[in-house]
């Protein structure tokens, strides 16, 4: 799924197992869009992100902002297991500019709960990678196994990067 340029995607009681891309964002590539997998009012199950993989930057789901546009994650229940990826094995944010300056549109991911096991990078970031001006808030988390070989075995958290963790349990 590529959602992108202030598009808007709703989504209940999904399941990606095994897909690939051969850039960013295995199962869903998010630039300058917003997505809701779940919710209070419509769906409380879990949406699950299994054996994903992309080449670079999030197995599973990978956000990115435009130049014009912030990029809004929301989820209710999010479970990413087995995902991989160069950077952020499950889930990888950052601004749409390695340059901090360029852009001035925030990442945003707000996730009620969230379950990582067993997702890897072959660089930083397991299970998180939230680089250049991104916001992350996770109510829940639940984090076992995530690995990567070399920062962050379930995350980096790099350059003006936020990540608020209310509850976590490994």
């Amino acid at each position: 799924v590529s959602v992108h340029s202030a598009g808007a995607l709703n989504l209940y009681g999904l399941t990606f197992t095994s897909n690939q891309a051969t850039k960013n964002g295995g199962a869903i590539n998010l630039k300058g869009a917003t997505i809701n997998i779940g919710d209070a009012q419509n769906y409380t199950g879990d949406n699950l992100f299994n054996l994903n993989t992309a080449v670079n930057y999030g197995g599973a789901i990978f956000v990115e902002t435009s130049s014009t546009n912030n990029s809004l994650f929301n989820a209710y229940k999010l479970t990413l297991t087995g995902n991989s990826a160069k950077n952020g094995g499950g889930l990888y944010l950052a601004s749409g500019s390695k340059d901090d300056s360029t852009y001035t549109t925030i990442p945003t991911a707000t996730i009620k709960t969230l379950i990582v096991s067993e997702n890897t990078a072959t660089n930083n970031g397991g299970a998180l990678y939230a680089y250049a001006n991104s916001v992350v808030v996770i109510d829940s988390l639940q984090a076992t196994k995530n690995s990567s070989e070399n920062y962050g075995g379930f995350s980096y958290i790099s350059s003006k990067a936020n990540v608020e963790i209310k509850s976590a349990t490994s």
